[in-house]
């Protein structure tokens, strides 16, 4: 069985796998509702389409530090815990920036960071598993 747990975010609403334990459920939940308070502000901010937040792309991956815990893990998509620019992992920078920015201002310069650097991001995606 596929612990798949989806989330609409067009709807408000998120699955948990049920066969989750009860700290797993919780930590899950908390993780989607992040992802649904950083996907409300970032829409009101650029009024994209709420379909691109649905799989990894530069704005998905500069929204990762908010909740992203670098030891055991982290919360992001395999392929970006080893992406470097000019040598630098790319959370690192995104880090950095996320603790000395207003929110806002982290979500308007880690999306102008990652679309500067779009090409070197997209080549690692799709050396790293395929992605676009």
């Amino acid at each position: 069985m596929n612990p798949i747990e989806p989330r609409f975010l067009k709807e408000h609403r998120f699955d948990v796998f049920y066969l989750n334990s009860e700290k797993g459920a919780i930590g899950e939940s908390i993780h989607e509702i992040v992802h649904f308070m950083w996907f409300y502000v970032w829409n009101q901010l650029f009024g994209d389409d709420y379909d691109e937040y649905e799989r990894p792309s530069l704005n998905r991956l500069s929204s990762i530090n908010p909740y992203f815990p670098g030891e055991n893990g982290g919360c992001i998509y395999p392929c970006f815990f080893d992406m470097k620019v000019n040598g630098v992992l790319i959370p690192d920078t995104l880090n950095t920036m996320y603790k000395s920015q207003s929110i806002e201002n982290f979500m308007r310069n880690s999306f102008a960071y990652c679309k500067e650097h779009e090409t070197e991001i997209r080549e690692h995606m799709i050396k790293s598993n395929g992605a676009v």
